[in-house]
């Protein structure tokens, strides 16, 4: 959560309302269309839901649910309401990054027994993964959780910058870059 040497904006009234309605809006789709792709490269089709026989194995089938988008809106949320929390703000970056995946794992563990265990809607299982936790978290996400947060913290920014005047945020490969860089990333 780094921007380029300008004083840091406070959110306030209708303003952290719109940015808030916003950067729910944005993650929650772009959340969806991740767990599209991801399900394209990664992992295949369940049987029952399309049917392959009569589709190209080239034919990319990605799928999501639309419980992704409020799911995926939450999680960003979070992530993004840690520019506005003043002890997250002085944790050293690669902390902030491990706590934004640590948020987004426990809100998907929490999805996960609401809506596939106790509702039975069935949205994903994990229970073929190895390390998973009741089908519902693994290793394998909550890294790529982790992962991801840096994306979430430099879209959050960016929308900061459009909606309220924030400082301009560095380029997106700084955020990523900074993962392994020691010195402490400023805010």
């Amino acid at each position: 959560m780094k921007a380029l040497e300008q004083p840091r904006v406070v959110l306030r009234g209708l303003n952290y309302a719109k940015h808030h309605a916003v950067i729910f809006s944005v993650m929650g789709i772009l959340f969806l269309f991740c767990e599209i792709i991801i399900r394209v490269v990664a992992w295949p089709v369940p049987s029952g839901r399309i049917d392959m026989a009569v589709m190209s194995p080239w034919a990319l089938v990605g799928y999501t649910s639309l419980w992704m988008f409020p799911i995926g809106g939450l999680c960003g949320l979070l992530v993004g309401l840690m520019n506005d929390k003043v002890p997250a703000i002085k944790l050293p970056y690669q902390v902030q990054v491990l706590l934004g995946g640590l948020i987004i794992t426990v809100i998907e563990l929490l999805s996960g027994l609401i809506l596939n265990v106790w509702l039975n809607l069935a949205i994903w299982n994990y229970r073929l993964l190895p390390f998973n936790f009741m089908g519902q978290i693994s290793l394998y996400s909550s890294l790529l959780w982790v992962a991801l947060t840096p994306l979430a913290m430099w879209v959050d920014d960016v929308l900061r910058y459009y909606i309220a005047g924030a400082a301009k945020p560095e380029n997106f490969w700084n955020y990523y870059r900074d993962l392994f860089r020691r010195k402490r990333r400023k805010t």
